[in-house]
């Protein structure tokens, strides 16, 4: 991990991203789902980086209040721990689904790429 000295912030949109010029230490999606981009999120990581995903899974709240709906907006229960898991590298930190304050389940996700 770089130093405190070294930190720098990138806040940036899917349409400018660049999966080959940097990789970092923490990854923080919230509330967005893309799953075109999720394979690519584990190149984006430096040895150690993080991974932290927030965003809506599927379940009789969500389904209740209406949207987002579809599949392609939605996690299904497991998915992200299937794509970020110890079997692709990472040690799994958090991984479980809690209400927001309308009803609607949140999946709340961090994983930790090993160093090895």
């Amino acid at each position: 991990m770089q130093s405190s000295s070294d930190l720098s912030l990138s806040i940036t949109s899917t349409s400018s991203i660049s999966f080959t010029a940097q990789r970092y230490d923490l990854i923080l999606c919230v509330r967005f789902l893309e799953r075109s981009l999720l394979p690519q999120l584990r190149a984006m990581l430096l040895p150690g980086g993080f991974i932290v995903y927030c965003t809506f899974v599927d379940g009789p709240g969500l389904r209740a209040f209406g949207r987002p709906s579809g599949p392609e907006h939605v996690l299904q229960p497991g998915e992200l721990a299937a794509l970020f898991g110890p079997g692709q590298g990472f040690k799994v930190l958090r991984d479980e689904v809690a209400l927001s304050a309308d009803g609607r389940e949140l999946s709340w996700f961090v994983a930790q790429l090993s160093t090895d």
